[in-house]
């Protein structure tokens, strides 16, 4: 996983991955004895947001700390606020932006490789034929994971 961010608080190490494997981002929270090199756990995002998603590391000061606070948001969701207890490993939701009009459950969200390796991430209707009869939308980010 490469890491993208830390937060270092005085019995946590708490590391935001993008996953080489499948591009998806994660939160782990390890237990800091010493240096954080044991693997710790991922925060569990799935009853939140579906598919791959963006995160953003909140403002964590300070340091005595047993919670990390962090945002989340995806092509289905807009930007979620959560504060995550990571000693009962609880996770609250601090805000949440709406999106009028967006039933989520009526879409699919996934994420494909080209030919040539570059992973796409697709959100379509449910139900919407896959044999290329229908408009797309494309949207493209530069080099190093720096959208565009």
């Amino acid at each position: 996983a490469l890491i993208t961010d830390m937060d270092v608080f005085a019995s946590y190490c708490v590391t935001y991955e993008q996953m080489a494997s499948n591009g998806h981002a994660q939160v782990r929270v390890r237990p800091r004895s010493g240096v954080c090199q044991e693997r710790g756990h991922v925060v569990d995002l799935s009853a939140h947001v579906a598919g791959p998603v963006v995160i953003e590391p909140g403002t964590n000061d300070a340091f005595e700390s047993e919670r990390v606070r962090f945002a989340v948001s995806s092509l289905l969701h807009p930007r979620i606020a959560f504060e995550y207890d990571m000693r009962q490993r609880t996770l609250e939701v601090l805000e949440a932006t709406e999106a009028p009009g967006l039933a989520v459950d009526d879409y699919a969200v996934y994420r494909v490789h080209t030919a040539g390796g570059v992973p796409m991430t697709l959100a379509h209707q449910k139900g919407l034929p896959l044999d290329g009869s229908s408009p797309m939308l494309l949207h493209v980010y530069g080099a190093y994971g720096v959208n565009l």
